[in-house]
C-alpha cells in the first residue's frame, strides 16, 4: 500500500468508523450512569506481524498527515462528549510484532 492511500484508509474509513461505532456508543452509553467518558491506551494502531510495512507505517508516522489525522480524532472524541484521553505511547523505537519474537 502506498502512503496516500494509507491516509485515504485513515481518513475516510477508520477514523468515521472509530466516532461514529465506538464513541458514540459509548457516550451514549455512560449518559445513561452519569460518568464521565474516558480513554485509556487509546491511539493508532499501525501494528504488523511482519517486517514488510514496517517502512511504510514508520513513515506515516512520520508524517504531518498523522498529526491532522490525530487532531481530527481527538476534535471527534471532544464533540462526541469524550474528556480524558490517555494515548498509549507517544515515543518508541518503530518495531515489527515479528521481531519480538526472535
Amino acid at each position: 500500500m502506498a502512503l496516500p492511500n494509507l491516509f485515504q484508509q485513515i481518513n475516510t474509513t477508520a477514523l468515521p468508523a472509530i466516532s461514529n461505532e465506538n464513541i458514540s456508543g459509548a457516550s451514549a452509553m455512560k449518559s445513561s450512569y452519569n460518568l464521565p467518558l474516558i480513554a485509556y491506551e487509546g491511539g493508532q494502531s499501525l501494528v504488523t506481524n511482519t517486517a514488510s510495512p514496517l517502512s511504510l507505517y514508520t513513515t506515516a508516522n512520520r508524517d504531518p498527515r498523522m498529526g491532522a489525522a490525530y487532531t481530527t480524532a481527538l476534535n471527534n472524541w471532544k464533540t462526541d462528549g469524550g474528556q480524558l484521553f490517555v494515548l498509549y505511547s507517544d515515543i518508541s523505537v518503530p518495531i515489527s510484532l515479528a521481531n519480538l519474537a526472535h
